[in-house]
């Protein structure tokens, strides 16, 4: 075997897990490499996604308790937990978008109301003023 590899920013959750740089638990992968093959280590799980740019890495040792269904497990519990969270702030964004584009048509409605308004009135001062005006004439 080769000698250990280093791994990037670490830190372990409270529940005990191995995390990387984006705060979530690493997954446990079997190497199949000729220097290693067969061995175990935590990878994030966005090493494939170039935008994220986490390349964390860590051997697991021979005492760390590498259970990788409890890991998968949790993972999904949390992705779970983040899908349902993100599906109702989805769900009051849209709530608050129809009460948004509800508030816009009354404003419209009503400014709509005050253009009437203020046709009419221009249209009886008008009237008014041709009145005023044509009884000077009249003796």
């Amino acid at each position: 075997m080769s000698k250990r590899g280093s791994s990037s920013a670490t830190s372990i959750s409270g529940d005990g897990l191995i995390c990387c740089k984006h705060n979530i638990p690493a997954v446990v992968k079997t190497s199949g490499t000729n220097d290693n093959p067969g061995r175990r280590f935590y990878g994030c799980p966005y090493w494939k996604d170039v935008k994220k740019n986490c390349r964390f890495f860590r051997w697991a040792e021979m005492n760390d308790d590498v259970c990788e269904d409890t890991n998968i497990e949790r993972l999904i519990l949390q992705l779970e937990e983040s899908l349902s969270i993100a599906e109702s702030k989805a769900e009051r964004r849209k709530k608050e978008k129809k009460r948004i584009v509800e508030e816009g048509r009354k404003v419209n409605e009503d400014l709509r109301a005050i253009r009437f308004m203020l046709t009419v009135i221009v249209v009886l001062n008008a009237f008014v003023l041709f009145v005023v005006w044509s009884n000077q004439f009249v003796i």
